[in-house]
């Protein structure tokens, strides 16, 4: 039996329900296939916290209906290696004046640091595709070279996140925990051109993350219903091709032998593309080579959070060379002996811990193997080890941990994926429901 879409998202985290949900809404055929590593643990939200859900969204799905209820994550905190932290919230203003104490010389000038990037985030030629041109040696379109402002300002996004953080601040643990928000989702050391891109996303309003009360319904458990509701079809199960049978459309067969046909694939995150062996590294925003691991510590009785604070979103990172080391041993496929990473608190006392600094392959005497049981407990004690000097009576505390391996590079767990260059692939976003449904948007619009 072959069904038809208009529109297949592959994943099952917030972006790709959103962008699912918002296609079917917009009249469109839509489906989101929800595929599981049956053989990894299932450690379910990856992360407490998502990001915003921008308010043309929850008008369009009408996500009051669901009773959802959303609170802001209260701040952004960095934990540094001589026991020191820094914490910026979502207000500038705010921010700029409980920075005064730890980064008196460059407190004044964080409100006009993030104006500054929030302008060059809303100009309509600036969401990445002229930085990648420059970055590929591509042409820019004629109407950049008419408008210097916006010329000048994709010349900026080409550069390196470090490039702008040293020429706006001097405290050298501001620059750092700047960077370590900035960087840490995609994997990027912060030298790399057009890494500048991920400051921009990071200062966006739809990139400030969001938690759902324990005493309502999740983020994700309402868009399943608006998903239902705006009748998108839901797919459980495991993909095993696409592929192209004709110039408009794909056909997307799975495990259970069913074949869909549909006119656009789009993989809403660049972990559920990499699991099906699908890497897309034309973005600056991506990282070639990387995997992410999420490591779950169950706990049996709730520690105390740093500064008191269990609603933050907390990073972990030693010095400024760390992330460019990180990012360096993971392109020479090996896993960082100092894992730069972030973690939040569950309601239930739980950690659920990240880093995007791991290798998606190894390499060992010059040929390239996957991943390991030895290695995943690697990942895992590294990151219980980081986990535990910042944080007090951690060890004693842990009764049970989980650690999955997202984007690994196991040919043999692999969809069979012809080389497709119209498949969608959604890079690593701060913003990342914003910019999905966004991008719905313009290829639906498409003739």
């Amino acid at each position: 039996m072959t069904s038809s879409f208009d529109l297949i998202v592959i994943g099952d985290d917030e972006a790709a329900l959103c962008a699912a949900a918002c296609a079917g809404q917009a009249g469109a055929r839509a489906a989101i296939i929800r595929t599981q590593d049956k053989g990894a643990p299932q450690l379910g939200n990856p992360s407490p916290s998502c990001a915003r859900v921008p308010n043309f969204v929850w008008r369009r799905l009408n996500l009051n209906a669901y009773g959802l209820h959303l609170d802001p994550v209260s701040a952004r905190i960095t934990l540094f290696a001589d026991g020191g932290a820094i914490s910026t919230g979502v207000e500038p203003r705010a921010t700029a004046f409980t920075l005064a104490d730890e980064a008196p010389s460059d407190s004044a000038l964080w409100s006009s640091f993030v104006d500054d990037l929030r302008v060059l985030s809303e100009a309509d030629l600036l969401t990445g595709a002229a930085t990648s041109a420059v970055l590929n040696g591509a042409d820019l379109p004629a109407r950049l070279y008419e408008d210097p402002r916006a010329l000048g300002a994709v010349r900026t996004l080409s550069g390196s996140c470090a490039a702008i953080l040293d020429d706006y601040f001097e405290h050298d643990p501001l620059k750092l925990h700047v960077a370590a928000h900035a960087l840490g989702a995609s994997g990027l050391g912060g030298e790399e051109p057009g890494s500048a891109l991920t400051l921009t996303e990071l200062f966006e309003e739809d990139a400030w993350r969001v938690r759902a009360p324990a005493s309502g319904p999740s983020v994700k458990n309402a868009l399943i219903a608006s998903c239902r509701a705006e009748g998108v079809s839901i797919i459980d199960d495991d993909l095993m091709s696409i592929s192209k049978r004709r110039s408009k459309y794909h056909l997307v067969e799975t495990s259970a032998d069913e074949a869909i046909k549909s006119r656009f694939v789009m993989f809403a995150t660049p972990e559920a593309a990499a699991q099906q062996g699908v890497i897309d590294a034309s973005s600056p925003l991506s990282a070639p080579g990387a995997a992410v691991a999420v490591l779950r510590l169950k706990m049996r009785k709730p520690i105390k959070a740093p500064n008191g604070d269990d609603r933050a979103v907390f990073q972990i990172v030693g010095d400024a060379a760390e992330l460019q080391s990180a990012r360096d041993a993971v392109v020479d496929g090996r896993l960082p002996d100092q894992l730069p990473l972030a973690f939040e608190f569950c309601d239930n006392g739980d950690i659920i811990a990240r880093t995007s600094y791991c290798p998606a392959r190894f390499r060992m005497d010059g040929e390239w193997r996957a991943w390991t049981g030895q290695d995943r407990q690697a990942a895992s004690a590294r990151m219980t080890e980081r986990l535990s000097k910042r944080l007090r009576n951690l060890s004693e505390n842990v009764a049970a941990s989980e650690i999955e391996i997202f984007g690994e590079g196991d040919p043999n767990s692999r969809a069979s994926i012809s080389p497709l260059s119209d498949v969608i692939v959604q890079p690593q976003r701060h913003n990342a429901i914003s910019a999905a449904v966004k991008l719905v948007d313009r290829i639906l619009s498409l003739d």
